[in-house]
C-alpha cells in the first residue's frame, strides 16, 4: 500500500494548495488526530477532522485565505507501515504586515483504510526526519 499512501498524501496536499480544502479534508478520517510541533502555543493533540480543520482555518486571519498556494512540496517519502514523510517550504506573507515568511517544515502522516488518520507536524526538516527515523 505504500505507493497508494504516498499518492493519497500528495493528492491531499495538491487539493489543499489549490484551495480545494473541502475535498482535501474529505481524505481525512473523521476521527483523525493531529499533533502540533513541539513548543507550539496551542497544545494538542487536536482530535477529529473538525477540530484540526478549525486550527488551520484560523491561519487565514494571519496569512490570508490564499496562504496555502504558497506551499511547495520538497519531498514525499514512504516510511512503511502506512506512514509518509512530507517536507514542505512554507513561504506566505503576513496578511496585514506583508512580512514574508520562508520556512521549511515537515509532516508525518499515517494512512489507514484509504484515509489520513494521523498527522505530526514539525517546524523544521531535521525534527521531522529524526521523528521519521531517516537521515
Amino acid at each position: 500500500m505504500s505507493e497508494e499512501d504516498v499518492a493519497l498524501v500528495r493528492r491531499a496536499m495538491e487539493l489543499w494548495k489549490s484551495g480545494e480544502r473541502d475535498a482535501a479534508w474529505g481524505l481525512w478520517s473523521e476521527d483523525c488526530v493531529g499533533y502540533p510541533p513541539r513548543d507550539w502555543p496551542e497544545q494538542g493533540p487536536y482530535r477529529g477532522r473538525d477540530e484540526l480543520r478549525q486550527v488551520f482555518d484560523a491561519w487565514n486571519a494571519v496569512f490570508g485565505a490564499e496562504w496555502t498556494s504558497d506551499l511547495v512540496i520538497l519531498d514525499l517519502r514512504d516510511l512503511g507501515d502506512g506512514r509518509v514523510l512530507l517536507e514542505l517550504e512554507f513561504a506566505p506573507s503576513g496578511a496585514g504586515s506583508g512580512v514574508p515568511l520562508d520556512q521549511k517544515v515537515a509532516q508525518i502522516y499515517t494512512v489507514d483504510g484509504g484515509q489520513i488518520v494521523k498527522a505530526q507536524y514539525f517546524m523544521n526538516l531535521a525534527d521531522g526526519r529524526s521523528a521519521a527515523g531517516v537521515g
